[in-house]
């Protein structure tokens, strides 16, 4: 339920460019770093819209009290 309710796809908004990945020397392996919000694109897809904001901030102030 906490995925869906912080998940800004069910909001109606698409982001890209939400983090890169970087290759750790040590282990090879892939690691994700945050990019800077200025560098997020986002895009309205209301046709995803699955919950209200009105509804949505109250259970999220719930969920973290």
């Amino acid at each position: 339920m906490n995925g869906i309710l912080q998940n800004e796809l069910y909001a109606g908004r698409i982001i890209w460019n939400r983090q890169r990945f970087i290759k750790a020397p040590e282990t090879g392996k892939r690691i994700s770093r945050e990019n800077p919000r200025e560098q997020w694109m986002t895009a309205e897809a209301k046709d995803l819209h699955a919950h209200e904001k009105a509804t949505l901030t109250p259970a999220l102030r719930q969920m973290n009290s």
